[in-house]
């Protein structure tokens, strides 16, 4: 595992906004773009599970785990 990729900062142009509940503004790091860092750090060798998930109106909340490999 490369631990400088995961605590990495993302640069600017990674980090988008969207329109959040009561008008307020969120940041945010697209999926792809996280993906991208993860097979960056583990070498490809890695694993994501969904444990649990929460539809609520317009958002899903996900509980999850990326127990190590190997």
């Amino acid at each position: 595992m490369k631990t400088d990729v995961l605590t990495r900062e993302f640069e600017p142009s990674e980090i988008k906004r969207r329109m959040g509940s009561y008008g307020t503004m969120i940041d945010y790091v697209e999926h792809s773009t996280v993906i991208k860092r993860l097979n960056e750090a583990f070498d490809f060798d890695w694993s994501f599970e969904i444990l649990q998930h929460i539809i609520k109106e317009d958002e899903v909340i996900v509980l999850a785990s990326s127990p190590p490999r190997g």
